[in-house]
C-alpha cells in the first residue's frame, strides 16, 4: 500500500509542477514521462530544479516513514536535429539512470 501512496504522490507532484497543457504519462512501474510542449526558455536545469524543489517541500511537509526521491533525465527536441518520441525517450531514459548510478556512487 505505502509503494501505491508514494505513487499516487509522485504523480501529484508532477502535477504541481507541470502545466495543464503538458502530458504526464506513467511509463510503469515508477517510471514517468512528461511532454513539455512550447517552453523554449524554459532550460533542464530550470525543470529539474523545480521538480526537486517541489519534492522537497513535500518530504518537509508530509510525515511518512521515507522521503521521496526521483532521478532525472531531461530530452529536448531540437528542430535542427529531429528526433522520434522514441529517441527522446530513450536518451532520457539514459541520462536518468546515469543520474541514480551517480547517486548510488
Amino acid at each position: 500500500q505505502e509503494g501505491d501512496r508514494a505513487l499516487v504522490d509522485i504523480a501529484t507532484i508532477l502535477t504541481q509542477t507541470f502545466r495543464e497543457s503538458d502530458i504526464i504519462s506513467r511509463m510503469g512501474g515508477d517510471e514517468f514521462a512528461i511532454l513539455a510542449i512550447g517552453q523554449p526558455d524554459v532550460t533542464p536545469e530550470v525543470l529539474t530544479a523545480r521538480l526537486l524543489h517541489n519534492i522537497d517541500t513535500f518530504n518537509r511537509l508530509d510525515a511518512r516513514t521515507y522521503r521521496l526521491s526521483l532521478s532525472v533525465g531531461i530530452a529536448f527536441y531540437d528542430p535542427e536535429h529531429p528526433a522520434s518520441l522514441d529517441e527522446l525517450l530513450a536518451k532520457a531514459d539514459t541520462l536518468m539512470y546515469e543520474q541514480k548510478r551517480s547517486k548510488q556512487g
